[in-house]
């Protein structure tokens, strides 16, 4: 039996069932599609408002520990904004001192209001707060807290201090029994020479010959990287300064020479010249007191006494005293028990001239003066000095000085001293830039070498009224609503001293209530 097919339904059929079954893909894709689609869209919405709540409740949460923080750390804020707070309201120029008295005294006049040039917005947890201590230091290095009007005392600008005002004449000499042959300059090959009784120690660059014949340098430097030689001159003995370069700083090493053998005073463990800077040493003085002086950017000078501990006095040659650093020379005039020591340039385009003072009862030095504000003029480019003549009148200094157009010059410096006033002081401007009132205050530490001159400290908070401050011991202001802060320093001269007062650092404490 045969069974025919109807190939043509059949494919009618297919196509049929073909279509039914792609609408039907199609419909179950789009609804499959619509959900998915839709659903990852409300996960992605809902994810992202929960991580916006939980961002914003950190946002608020961090907000209130910061401004808790700035709160707690209120008054540390203070002493540093205080460090840079700029003060230019002077003081009158009357005033009363006055004891010490209990609070609640009238004042004599009404305070006069600050000039506020830096105000800090006061929150209400720092109303809150009764006292708020905070402080103040000046180094001097300029005068923009230092009422100049009532100011009698000198400022040394290089030095940062103030002292009294200097005695001297500058005078050009155009004959005189001036020997050039004393001074201490390089010559015209570049060499530094040095004699003592007839026998001369030359140097020139890292190189050394005595009398004529080349000698070796100390054997201790010789494996060492070397980068200054230099040489001095005490009584009876040469001193030979090296500076070698090690780790990345360099090391200055001290040799005392008499001629036959090398005697090492400063060096390696012992060394106290070590430096980030590159300096050249310089010495003077005689056998059993000289000093020594690394000539970098900032200056390291130690003081050597026979019998006695080196003295460090460093302090006296920061980066302004040495002008980016110079080769120095060291001399010693002697009058007595009074001792003066002068220190001066050889180094091309850096002429300088300083004087250091000795307390003749202590034999310390304790003060520096820097002679260039007065004695050097721009078509000076070098300067070579000796000392002259040495009297209780002063010091006489004879200095050949060679000009921008290499023309040298005899110029003579008399060294007087000081002019001694009847009394002189420092006094300061308003130092309180706070909308507060400042109740109390404190004369905290003071860099004075005094020299037996008397100093009285004073402190006002309204400009008016003066209270004696002791060091160290806080002052109660009478008048508790004055809104200004003053120190005073008077200086009274004793006249049996050689030396003046050499004042360089203030610090005062105080503590204010906002207002």
């Amino acid at each position: 039996m045969v069974i025919k097919k109807d190939f043509k339904a059949e494919k009618i059929a297919y196509r049929e069932r073909k279509n039914e079954m792609l609408e039907t893909a199609k419909k179950e894709l789009k609804k499959s599609f619509s959900w998915s689609f839709f659903g990852k869209a409300f996960v992605v919405t809902l994810g992202t408002g929960v991580f916006l709540f939980f961002v914003i409740q950190a946002g608020g949460f961090l907000q209130t520990r910061l401004e808790d923080l700035i709160r707690n750390r209120f008054s540390t804020q203070l002493k540093e904004q205080e460090k840079t707070n700029t003060a230019t309201q002077g003081t009158p120029k009357t005033y009363q001192y006055m004891q010490e008295s209990a609070p609640g005294t009238s004042p004599a006049t009404t305070p006069r209001e600050p000039d506020f040039n830096v105000v800090t917005p006061v929150s209400p947890m720092q109303k809150k707060e009764e006292l708020v201590s905070t402080s103040f230091s000046d180094l001097f290095s300029g005068v923009g807290r230092i009422n100049q009007d009532d100011t009698t005392m000198y400022h040394d600008r290089i030095a940062t201090a103030y002292t009294f005002a200097p005695k001297f004449k500058w005078e050009r000499r155009f004959s005189s029994l001036f020997d050039e042959t004393q001074l201490v300059a390089l010559d015209a090959a570049g060499r530094d020479v040095r004699c003592i009784r007839g026998k001369c120690l030359f140097q020139k660059n890292i190189s050394l010959s005595f009398n004529g014949q080349e000698i070796m340098l100390p054997v201790e430097v010789r494996d060492k990287k070397i980068e200054t030689v230099s040489i001095g001159t005490l009584s009876s003995r040469w001193v030979v300064g090296v500076v070698v370069a090690a780790g990345g700083e360099y090391e200055g090493w001290v040799f005392s020479f008499d001629g036959e053998r090398y005697e090492k005073v400063f060096g390696e463990a012992n060394t106290p010249f070590v430096s980030k800077y590159k300096g050249t040493l310089g010495f003077g003085g005689i056998d059993d007191d000289w000093i020594a002086i690394y000539g970098g950017y900032e200056g390291i000078a130690f003081r050597i006494r026979s019998g006695a501990p080196f003295e460090n006095i460093s302090n006296f040659f920061g980066y302004r005293m040495m002008g980016e650093g110079f080769h120095p020379v060291i001399l010693r005039a002697e009058n007595g028990r009074v001792v003066r020591w002068y220190v001066f340039s050889i180094t091309d385009e850096k002429p300088r001239l300083l004087k250091l003072s000795q307390n003749p009862q202590t034999g310390k030095i304790e003060g520096i003066l820097d002679y260039a504000p007065g004695i050097f003029i721009s078509t000076f480019k070098k300067a070579s000095f000796n000392i002259l003549s040495s009297s209780e009148d002063g010091v006489v200094l004879g200095g050949l000085m060679t000009t921008q157009g290499n023309a040298q010059e005899i110029w003579e410096l008399t060294d007087g001293g000081y002019a001694y006033p009847q009394a002189a002081e420092v006094v300061s401007v308003n130092l309180n830039n706070y909308p507060a009132e400042v109740r109390h205050a404190t004369v905290v530490e003071s860099e004075l070498y005094a020299d037996g001159n008397a100093v009285e400290y004073y402190l006002s908070n309204n400009g008016d009224d003066w209270v004696r401050a002791e060091l160290g011991r806080e002052v109660t202001f009478p008048n508790p609503s004055g809104t200004r802060l003053l120190w005073r320093a008077r200086f009274i001269p004793n006249a049996e001293t050689s030396n003046p007062p050499f004042f360089d650092r203030i610090r005062v404490d105080y503590k204010v209530k906002f207002l």
